[in-house]
Parts: C-alpha cells; sequence; structure tokens
C-alpha cells in the first residue's frame, strides 16, 4: 500500500506517464460514429471503450484523475476496503446485525487509514470504555497515541 506522504511523487509518475496513454485513446472514446473503436497496442484501456457513443459523454469524468494526483483511476482501494464487510454480512441476519457490523468495519477501517493497528486500537478503546467516565475524545483515531503500522 502506498503511504500518504509517497502519493504526491507516485501521482506525478503516474500522471507523466498516463497522460500521452489517455489522450491517445480520447479520439476513440469521444468519437459517436456507431463503429467499434480500434484498439491501439501502446494503450492497453483502449480496449475498454468498447461503446464510443456511451462514452464520450463520460470522458470529463474519466480524465478527471489526470487533473488532481490523489484520485485515482479505479476504486479497487475501496472494494478492497470493503470486502471484508461483503464477506461478513451474510452474518448479518438482522438489521441490528447489519448496523453492528458497520460500525465494526468503520472503526477497523478507520484505525487502517490513520495508521493503526486495528487490533491494537480496539484493545485500547475497549479499555477506556470500560472506565467509569470514558474520554471519547482521546478514542478518535487522530488523536489517540499508539503505536502506528
Amino acid at each position: 500500500m502506498i503511504a500518504y506522504s509517497n502519493r504526491y511523487v507516485i501521482s506525478s509518475i503516474r500522471n507523466s506517464l498516463s497522460v500521452s496513454l489517455v489522450m491517445e485513446i480520447e479520439p476513440t472514446a469521444t468519437t459517436t460514429s456507431a463503429a467499434p473503436p480500434v484498439a491501439t497496442t501502446r494503450a492497453p484501456t483502449a480496449k475498454a471503450v468498447t461503446a464510443p457513443s456511451k462514452t464520450s459523454h463520460q470522458w470529463p469524468k474519466l480524465i478527471r484523475y489526470l487533473d488532481y494526483g490523489r484520485l485515482s483511476i479505479d476504486n479497487n482501494p475501496a472494494e478492497r476496503a470493503i470486502k471484508p464487510f461483503v464477506i461478513g454480512r451474510k452474518a448479518s441476519h438482522t438489521p441490528c446485525g447489519a448496523q453492528a457490523s458497520a460500525i465494526l468495519y468503520s472503526v477497523i477501517e478507520t484505525a487502517k487509514t490513520n495508521g493503526l493497528i486495528p487490533f491494537d486500537y480496539a484493545m485500547t478503546c475497549l479499555d477506556e470504555l470500560c472506565q467509569p467516565v470514558p474520554d471519547l475524545e482521546k478514542l478518535l483515531p487522530w488523536e489517540i497515541a499508539m503505536s502506528k503500522v
């Protein structure tokens, strides 16, 4: 996984390599003719452009990731993050179970996003919540003083 501090470097490298490929498929993607697009050997992503009339109005959305280095061209990180929830949802037979699962997964993913070890973070939270007057502010993942991953 890419560390947040290195995202800008990696984004600039990605953009320097991606811009030419994306611009190469632009004529194919934005055409409104009924002819099938021609995939180039240089741009394997051109194969994904199968319906030019449908992609022509989506082109500004596709190239948005070129303007903002923090954006990704796909949603794979989000898909990987929710995969445990999707797999575990079969255990949630009731609305209350589903809500409890959603809260648990949200806490775990927020801890991961903030660079914390989820198990250690959960144990710290449970220890604090057992106190007569727990300090909820200090349990926020961005406020907590713990060892990071």
